[in-house]
């Protein structure tokens, strides 16, 4: 877990969110949630390149019923963004895209500093045998295989690991099931 990332709950929310000196992003996640869960290593790796001008804080929904309900938080994750006490930008829910969350996070800065951080971050190299595009079904698989076969392997994916599976309501013609399956990608992806 990143040291740039507060964890608080509602008691603390006025002081660390709307009294801060910079602008801040809050992220509403539940437990067992794949959405959340997918988000987290998102919200890690933007914190490392932010969180020097933008505070990340991470809010327990269900713990925090009635802060969330107040912010109209019904669903996790939920991301919302602050600059100077006031809510700003997009309200981000769901299966949250990382290109959405830099958008708003650079939105919060300067634009020269939000740029600036944005090429930094463009520049980043990263060290792979294998790049594969797209983490649906079949790049999962490819990475698994490459992985095993000691490759060093990297599997870029926009959205949820699993593609387009991990958030449909019923999978047909799936390799392996003779019948439809419901909700395949919550139950067993």
């Amino acid at each position: 877990m990143s040291e740039r990332i507060l964890h608080i709950d509602a008691d603390r929310f006025d002081e660390v969110v709307l009294q801060s000196g910079k602008p801040v992003v809050v992220d509403f996640y539940s437990t067992e949630c794949p959405p959340c869960e997918a988000l987290a290593s998102k919200f890690e790796a933007l914190a490392e390149l932010f969180g020097e001008h933008i505070v990340f804080v991470k809010v327990f929904r269900q713990g925090n019923r009635e802060l969330a309900a107040r912010l109209g938080v019904s669903s996790s994750p939920t991301l919302l963004f602050y600059r100077d006490g006031a809510l700003t930008g997009d309200r981000l829910s769901g299966a949250v895209k990382r290109a959405d969350i830099e958008r708003n996070l650079r939105a919060l800065l300067p634009t020269e500093l939000g740029q600036a951080i944005a090429a930094r971050a463009e520049r980043r190299a990263s060290d792979c045998d294998i790049l594969i595009l797209g983490g649906g079904p079949a790049g999962l698989t490819a990475g698994i295989y490459a992985a095993q076969a000691r490759f060093k392997t990297m599997i870029v994916d926009r959205a949820l690991p699993g593609g387009y599976v991990s958030v449909t309501h019923q999978v047909s013609n799936y390799p392996g099931f003779a019948e439809p399956q419901p909700e395949i990608g919550r139950a067993h992806v």
